[in-house]
């Protein structure tokens, strides 16, 4: 199945995630700050990442996925949100920093999320709308500081 990259500092969301989705076929690799999840990556070149929003560490999740996106080997790679903030606002903040889903913790319906993270390995980036913001980035750094 597919190579995962969970960014998550909490342990107990660490543990349930991989147990729920190695149970499903899937190879899992942990990281717990922001940070450390970049290194890995570099190394491990995932299909999927999780990406915790509220990260502890010097930066947070959606900063995460801004260097992440300088990167042109993770274009292809869907960097999945997953958040305690449930709020509309906060899955509109999340989706136009430009991650590919997002999705909110605690956790409750196992198949559900099992579902919904195959969907998107299986279906990939939003490559037409994604490409232009991620060119964007790359172009202008200094733009995502002011979309941080």
């Amino acid at each position: 199945m597919a190579k995962i990259l969970l960014i998550e500092d909490h342990k107990d969301s660490r543990d349930l995630i991989r147990l729920v989705l190695e149970l499903d076929g899937h190879t899992l690799v942990e990281a717990t700050s922001g940070e450390d999840g970049l290194k890995v990556a570099a190394g491990f070149r995932p299909d999927l990442v999780i990406l915790d929003i509220s990260l502890a560490g010097d930066i947070d999740g959606i900063e995460t996925l801004n260097r992440l996106r300088t990167d042109a080997r993770f274009d292809a790679t869907p960097v999945v949100a997953l958040t305690a903030h449930a709020m509309k606002t906060d899955e509109q903040t999340i989706i136009a920093a430009g991650f590919d889903r997002y999705l909110t913790k605690p956790i409750i319906d196992f198949e559900a999320f099992k579902g919904q993270i195959n969907d998107q390995i299986q279906n990939g980036r939003n490559t037409d709308i994604k490409r232009i913001a991620t060119e964007r980035l790359r172009e202008n750094p200094a733009e995502k500081q002011n979309n941080a």
